[in-house]
């Protein structure tokens, strides 16, 4: 009889410590839903932000652009500016300079004589941008004498 309430008492002991355990895993079941529900809730928000962000760079990048537009088209202006101001300065100090005498007359053309001569020169020459007329005659003959060829 007493091995009996012995074996009864561990059974209920055991039936109670396995419910309790059912009842934590149900809890604990309930708590990694919920907690997985707040973390796809998370993870949506976190994109949504990334997304944002991305927006707001992306207007920010636009922004950046159309102030440095503006402040290039502001620079060339002011520059523009300036160099008006320098050729009305240059034009006012031309007309209240005194007359040249004919000495100081003949050295002011010949100066600007050279300044048109390195002008066309460089121009004529094969070390201008363009290579020059002469360059760019022999490239033409060059062209019209592989038509020619193609066309024999």
């Amino acid at each position: 009889l007493r091995a009996l309430e012995a074996f009864q008492e561990e059974l209920r002991t055991r039936l109670l410590e396995h419910t309790i355990a059912l009842d934590t895993m149900h809890a604990l079941k309930k708590r990694v839903r919920s907690v997985q529900k707040e973390k796809l809730s998370l993870r949506t928000d976190i994109m949504r932000i990334r997304a944002e962000r991305e927006q707001v760079a992306l207007k920010m990048d636009a922004v950046r652009i159309r102030h440095e537009t503006a402040s290039k088209e502001s620079l060339n202006r002011l520059g523009l500016s300036s160099t008006m101001d320098d050729i009305e300065l240059a034009i006012e100090n031309g007309k209240s300079a005194p007359d040249l005498n004919p000495k100081e007359q003949k050295a002011a053309e010949l100066s600007n004589l050279e300044l048109l001569i390195s002008r066309i020169a460089s121009q004529a020459s094969a070390a201008s941008d363009g290579g020059g007329n002469l360059k760019q005659v022999k490239d033409f003959n060059a062209f019209l004498e592989r038509a020619a060829a193609a066309l024999e």
